[in-house]
C-alpha cells in the first residue's frame, strides 16, 4: 500500500510490477541451479560434440514455452557432421541460454510472427563446425550489439543478462566462440566450434 501510494500505481500497474518481479526471480532461480550444476560437476574428459543432439534436447526442454507462445520452429541440420571436442552437458547448457534469450526476444516483441530457426553446418574453409539459433524478435540494438556477452547487458526487461555470457565462457572453453550475425528481422547466433584433428575429413 505504501508503494502505490507513493509511487501513484494503480492495482493494475501494480500488479504488474509485482508480476515482473515473480518472473525475474524464478529465472534468477533458473541461472543459478544451472551455475551450482555446473560447478558441482566433476572435470570430464573431453568428448566428441552432436551439435544436433545438442540442440534437440534443448528444444525439448523447452517445449513447453516453445508451445506457450506459440513459436514455430524450423531445423535444418546438415548431416554426418564432424564432431568438435568438449563436455557434452556444458554444450547443452551454452545453447539452453542461446534459445532461452531467443524465446525471450520474441515474447516481448510486438511482431505477430514467432519463428526459431536452428541448424548446423560445416565451415570447411576455417575447419569449424557452426550452431546456427535465429530469431524474429525485435534484434539486438545497436548500443548494446559491441557488449552482448558481458555480464548483465540486456534489454529484456525481465532478464537477469548473463546468459549468453555463461554461454560465451563455455564455448570458449572448447577453443569456439560465439558471435551475432545482422539480420533484417530479430537476431541470429552462431556458434562456432573447432574440429578435432582426429575427425577432420
Amino acid at each position: 500500500m505504501r508503494l502505490r501510494k507513493a509511487a501513484r500505481l494503480d492495482e493494475a500497474q501494480l500488479n504488474d510490477i509485482l508480476e515482473r518481479i515473480e518472473r525475474l526471480s524464478q529465472r534468477s532461480g533458473e541461472v543459478l541451479d544451472s551455475l551450482r550444476a555446473l560447478i558441482r560437476r566433476r572435470v570430464q574428459p573431453p568428448r566428441p560434440l552432436d551439435l544436433e543432439r545438442a540442440a534437440e534436447s534443448c528444444l525439448r526442454l523447452l517445449h513447453e514455452r516453445i508451445a506457450q507462445h506459440g513459436v514455430r520452429v524450423e531445423r535444418d541440420y546438415e548431416p554426418e557432421l564432424p564432431m568438435p571436442m568438449g563436455d557434452p552437458h556444458e554444450l547443452e547448457q551454452a545453447v539452453l541460454q542461446i534459445v532461452g534469450n531467443a524465446l525471450e526476444a520474441m515474447q516481448q516483441s510486438s511482431r505477430r510472427e514467432r519463428r526459431l530457426t536452428i541448424g548446423t553446418r560445416r565451415d570447411r574453409e576455417h575447419d569449424r563446425v557452426v550452431l546456427e539459433i535465429a530469431d524474429t524478435g525485435d534484434g539486438i540494438r545497436d548500443e548494446i550489439a559491441e557488449r552482448i556477452f558481458e555480464p548483465w547487458v540486456t534489454d529484456k526487461a525481465d532478464a537477469l543478462g548473463i546468459g549468453l555470457s555463461i554461454a560465451q565462457t563455455i564455448i570458449a572453453r572448447f577453443g569456439g566462440r560465439i558471435r551475432t550475425v545482422s539480420t533484417a528481422v530479430g537476431a541470429r547466433f552462431c556458434v562456432e566450434l573447432p574440429v578435432s584433428a582426429g575427425e577432420r575429413a
